[in-house]
């Protein structure tokens, strides 16, 4: 109530309406909001800023909010750099999060949600053969660095 009071712009209200009526359904109650984790990529560090981390028992979420006026494709979001690189991330780094445990890429899912879209959510899922395919694609954009 007292978020609510505090905003003014109608087009934010509205976001947190939608997150309200929705924003945390299926979403383990561990929780890690705007958490960094950082892992080698070769000879450099790579970091990833997540909105938000959710684990439960058999599996990790990763959460991005997103406030886009629309929906972009599918194939166009399996493609950018924000899916590779925080999926990859969290499959070699989570073991910070998991008792020194690592999180195998199987439990992890990734899932933009839509607050301009009634909370409408795109989700994928992982494996240990895109890790693989991620982790090559990854260390050939920084080997020429």
């Amino acid at each position: 109530d007292v978020l609510q009071a505090g905003i003014s712009d109608d087009e934010v209200r509205g976001w947190f309406d939608t997150y309200l009526a929705n924003g945390l359904s299926g979403v383990p109650e561990r929780r890690y909001p705007e958490y960094s984790l950082t892992v080698p990529l070769g000879e450099y560090r790579l970091l990833a800023k997540f909105d938000l981390l959710a684990l439960g028992d058999d599996k990790a979420l990763i959460i991005d909010w997103k406030t886009s006026r629309h929906v972009p494709h599918r194939d166009r979001l399996q493609k950018r750099l924000q899916t590779i690189v925080y999926r990859y991330v969290l499959a070699k780094g989570g073991t910070a999060l998991n008792g020194g445990q690592p999180i195998p890429p199987e439990q992890i899912e990734m899932r933009y949600w839509y607050a301009d879209h009634d909370g409408q959510r795109v989700a994928f899922t992982y494996d240990a053969a895109q890790f693989k395919a991620d982790a090559d694609y990854l260390e050939g954009l920084v080997r020429p660095i």
